[in-house]
């Protein structure tokens, strides 16, 4: 935490088919509302996310 922002970073190996390999996809998170942060965090870990990460609405935290 630095100044009230929180910042979580996620590491993810995906397997590439077309490419038979793995991929290293690196995200990053920040925001003032620490449960919003893990939250994305999580939802990016799982797949669940993919609407919120390429910029649709994020909610005021």
């Amino acid at each position: 935490m630095n100044n009230g922002i929180w910042k979580c970073t996620i590491i993810i190996f995906e397997w590439i088919a077309d490419y038979g390999t793995f991929a290293e996809t690196k995200r990053s998170f920040t925001g003032r509302n620490p449960k919003l942060v893990v939250l994305l965090a999580l939802k990016a870990a799982i797949g669940a996310g993919e609407c919120l990460m390429v910029g649709d609405y994020l909610p005021n935290d």
